[in-house]
């Protein structure tokens, strides 16, 4: 599970804009990659 700090923002998954607050998602070694900035 991913909690965003900020209060606002822009989160994508899979290159599509979603709604923005906490994304829950299973992961898959070698089929995902984590983008921070």
């Amino acid at each position: 599970r991913l909690e965003p700090i900020s209060p606002q923002g822009m989160i994508t998954v899979d290159g599509e804009v979603v709604e923005y607050g906490p994304v829950q998602a299973q992961i898959h070694p070698g089929l995902a990659r984590l983008i921070c900035g």
